[in-house]
């Protein structure tokens, strides 16, 4: 019985992970696609350097956002599996 509890607490966990960077990544993603559409228009309207840099700055800002909340939930999903494999082999374990 007591094995099982910190497997729960790291599944839990895992399953956490996942959910809040899910949302982090999603408003991020929203963020990320309207910079794209602001630096689309500021190179077909053929601004100057400069505008495009500014608008270029913002779309990596927030790819590097999208990269990192996805890895925390790629990160979260494997905390998540790991608890669950040890659920897995924990019950199997006790049956015998």
């Amino acid at each position: 019985m007591f094995r099982v509890i910190p497997l729960l607490l790291v599944t839990l966990a895992g399953f956490l992970v996942v959910g809040t960077c899910a949302v982090f990544l999603m408003a991020d993603w929203q963020a990320l696609s309207g910079a794209f559409t602001r630096l689309e228009a500021a190179v077909a309207a053929q601004r100057d350097l400069r505008a495009i840099t500014i608008a270029q700055g913002f779309d990596h800002i927030y790819r590097i956002n999208c990269f990192a909340d996805g890895v925390g939930v790629l990160l979260g999903a494997i905390l998540a599996s790991v608890g669950i494999h040890g659920l897995c082999v924990n019950g199997t374990h006790a049956r015998r």
